[in-house]
């Protein structure tokens, strides 16, 4: 087995993938600003680090998996983050969504003080965190990533590598269009059925038999139809997650009509007071709308 794997951020993604490194006979650390989220972990042989700095000084392998760039930035980069206290030669993975270029802007960096490091964003929500069938997407330096697959394989399924540091945000990226749009084209497809008076079990039957099937459908929609509102992904990651895709496209000069209307559909859901909310919440705005409830009989 490879050293200690430090892990920060233990929330629906992080925890479930901490998890599944101890299961695999990995010794691993885990922090997170709240105490509490170590616990479970705590109890399955995880060591408890009490800064980033101690989790660091612990481990020769730092999993970040956090929400956003600037979390990951003051995670990593910070004048207590883990780039202080890891020694020469450790990697940094960084699992969280961000841009492509913020990806990129790690490496000097970290490369100053002798750190190696991959980005690997997932899919696979939850429930692929917890059992070990996420998809990982990584990208960065080929004999780091060979280096590291046994443990990419305690946590994923599935495990692409893309090509030089920032491939595996671009192909996160490039998912989470296809993911948010076809989110959006659910609560809109469900809506519409409540609306003209359709059953929304037999339509999902149907839609799950035809042209119109995909992962999103199957899954949200069945838990829209269910009535189920348990948090799975919050809401909110979709106006930074599709906010990525445009800021991208800008750049690139391309225009993307689709992700923009669905980044929008999340920012009303967002504004209406539902980010905190799974995001099939969206379908709660699209209700408002239509004076109908998605939810069947």
């Amino acid at each position: 087995m490879a050293g200690t794997i430090g892990v920060v951020g233990l929330g629906n993604m992080g925890g479930g993938m901490a998890a599944n490194l101890l299961k695999a006979g990995f010794s691993v650390a885990v922090y997170d600003v709240r105490p509490e989220a170590a616990e479970p972990l705590i109890a399955a042989g995880a060591r408890r680090a009490e800064s980033l700095r101690d989790l660091a000084a612990a481990c020769d392998t730092a999993l970040v998996m956090v929400l956003n760039f600037a979390q990951v930035r003051e995670v990593v980069l910070g004048a207590d983050g883990l780039a202080a206290a890891l020694a020469p030669g450790s990697t940094v993975i960084v699992s969280s969504t961000i841009a492509p270029d913020e990806a990129r802007s790690l490496a000097a960096p970290l490369a100053g003080r002798g750190l190696r490091c991959l980005d690997a964003p997932v899919t696979g929500g939850k429930s692929g965190a917890e059992a070990g069938t996420l998809s990982i997407m990584v990208g960065g330096d080929r004999e780091v990533f060979d280096a590291h697959q046994a443990m990419l394989a305690a946590m994923a399924a599935n495990i692409y590598y893309c090509g030089p540091l920032g491939a595996g945000e671009t192909a996160k990226m490039c998912n989470q269009l296809m993911a948010g749009v076809t989110l959006m084209a659910t609560a809109e497809c469900l809506t519409l059925a409540a609306a003209a008076g359709m059953d929304r079990r037999l339509l999902y039957e149907i839609i799950t038999h035809g042209a119109g099937d995909c992962w999103m459908f199957r899954h949200r929609g069945a838990r829209l139809v269910a009535g189920d509102d348990e948090v799975t992904s919050r809401l909110d990651i979709w106006p930074k997650d599709l906010g990525i895709v445009l800021d991208t496209a800008d750049k690139l000069h391309l225009p993307l009509l689709l992700a923009t209307a669905a980044r929008q559909w999340a920012v009303m859901g967002v504004a209406a007071g539902h980010g905190a909310d799974d995001d099939t919440a969206v379908a709660r705005v699209m209700e408002q709308f239509a004076g109908v409830e998605v939810k069947a009989e």
